[in-house]
């Protein structure tokens, strides 16, 4: 019985610091990964989900020259984080960028926890695209949109396409 309790104190202590890794990484104000001694992502938080989301191909490309040249002119700052005195993971933070509309997408995706879906909705809703546009670029129905639309305005606490809007610009 006394193994058992043991080991269920482990796991609990397993969790917190999961969920203390992820909140840290979450505070980080630019799309950050943790990357396995093997290149694997590990994890990452909601500016490098919607990094990869928007462009995921160019996205790790950078990441990958990053870790393979770690220079102060690497599009992101790598840290090694050690174990034992042995390299396990990296955390790789993404260097300042006059964009940030990419991190105030991944803010607004994480605090109105929308889907991957809305996600790319609320992206183009956000610029003024139409329905009718949103459709054409996404490659689904305009009705599809519509149900999206509501569904983002009804998580955002608007009535208005207008409002989304202004509440995106201003409230984060």
């Amino acid at each position: 019985m006394r193994s058992l309790e043991v080991a269920n104190g482990w796991l609990a202590r397993s969790r917190l610091q999961d969920l203390a890794v992820q909140a840290a990484l979450e505070n980080i104000s630019s799309a950050a990964f943790i990357i396995s001694a093997t290149g694997a992502v590990e994890r990452s938080n909601a500016r490098a989900r919607a990094l990869m989301e928007s462009g995921g191909g160019e996205a790790v490309q950078l990441l990958w020259q990053s870790l393979d040249e770690p220079t102060t002119s690497a599009d992101f700052e790598i840290s090694p984080l050690f174990t034992y005195g042995n390299v396990v993971h990296y955390l790789a933070v993404q260097r300042a960028q006059n964009g940030t509309d990419i991190n105030r997408l991944a803010i607004a995706v994480h605090r109105w926890k929308l889907t991957g879906q809305e996600a790319k909705v609320f992206a183009n809703l956000v610029v003024g695209d139409s329905n009718r546009q949103i459709a054409a670029k996404l490659g689904c129905a305009e009705r599809t949109v519509e149900l999206h639309v509501t569904h983002i305005l009804q998580r955002l606490d608007v009535e208005s396409r207008n409002a989304a809007i202004a509440k995106f610009w201003t409230q984060l």
